[in-house]
């Protein structure tokens, strides 16, 4: 009987030490919440702010089909991290010691694909093109409220007006975060 229960506690061991334990993600330090990001060669200036409670929170990547460079630049450290169309990078940002903030990076272009003996179809958006060279989209909210959105090409940014924002709080009675 001893015979098997140390056979028994040897496999135990074994199949325990075959088991995969959990990666540890990399991990930054900051002091600061406000964050640089330099998205394959476009630097924006503190244009990210840390929260410990969104798990995670999430920066898309979005601006080329082609393998890219994002950097994380807090006051005190950085991480560089290859994005490929389709991928993700998971790592942690530690807040003045103690606060983790869970952070993705991913990419918002799909990988490429190609099928044998099917056609690529492409979608399209309908939109009109200012004498500046800004974009303008009609967009509908819930089948109510119609919204004209403006999208300068020469910022990589995305921003509702207040004005559009009391609008829809009105209506929708959305929350306005404290993100920037």
């Amino acid at each position: 009987m001893n015979r098997w229960k140390a056979l028994g506690i040897i496999f135990i061991l074994l199949l325990a030490q075959s088991v995969p334990g959990q990666s540890k993600l990399p991990v930054i330090r900051a002091t600061s919440k406000k964050v640089s990001i330099n998205d394959g060669g476009f630097l924006d200036k503190n244009a990210w702010a840390l929260s410990p409670k969104i798990r995670p929170d999430i920066f898309t990547a979005d601006r080329t089909r082609e393998t890219k460079w994002v950097t994380f630049y807090t006051d005190v450290d950085s991480i560089r991290v290859k994005v490929k169309p389709g991928t993700s990078f998971d790592f942690i940002v530690l807040l003045n010691g103690k606060d983790s903030c869970y952070t993705r990076i991913v990419s918002a272009i799909p990988p490429k694909r190609t099928l044998k003996g099917k056609i690529d179809k492409n979608d399209t958006i309908p939109f009109t093109l200012s004498s500046f060279n800004a974009i303008h989209v009609r967009s509908v909210i819930n089948n109510t409220d119609t919204l004209n959105l403006h999208f300068d090409v020469g910022s990589f940014d995305f921003h509702l007006t207040k004005d559009c924002l009391a609008k829809l709080k009105k209506v929708y009675k959305l929350q306005l975060g404290t993100r920037p």
